[in-house]
């Protein structure tokens, strides 16, 4: 009987890793694009986490909302600054470090 258990939680566990591919691309779809024109470069950090370093890194895709940006070069203080990015839109954080 604990075996069958099991294979019932199992069972419930495939099918709900089965369902998440269809809901994936669907809260995929709904997105906004960050573009970033920062001088002359910066890693940068997306609501905690580190995504690339511009340049090369442009622009990033990201779900609607808020967001939170630090943007560090070492040889200056980090530059932190929130963005709110709309469905299916385009916003840009211009930054340049330096006196």
């Amino acid at each position: 009987a604990d075996a069958e258990a099991g294979a019932g939680s199992t069972g419930t566990a495939a099918a709900a890793a089965a369902a998440t591919p269809t809901a994936g691309p669907a809260a995929e779809a709904a997105t906004g694009v960050l573009q970033l024109a920062v001088s002359p470069w910066a890693e940068v950090e997306i609501d905690g986490q580190v995504v690339g370093i511009t340049p090369p890194l442009r622009q990033l895709s990201l779900a609607p909302g808020r967001h939170t940006v630090r943007l560090r070069n070492g040889a200056f203080a980090p530059h932190v600054a929130t963005v709110q990015v709309g469905t299916d839109e385009t916003s840009t954080l211009h930054h340049r470090f330096g006196p």
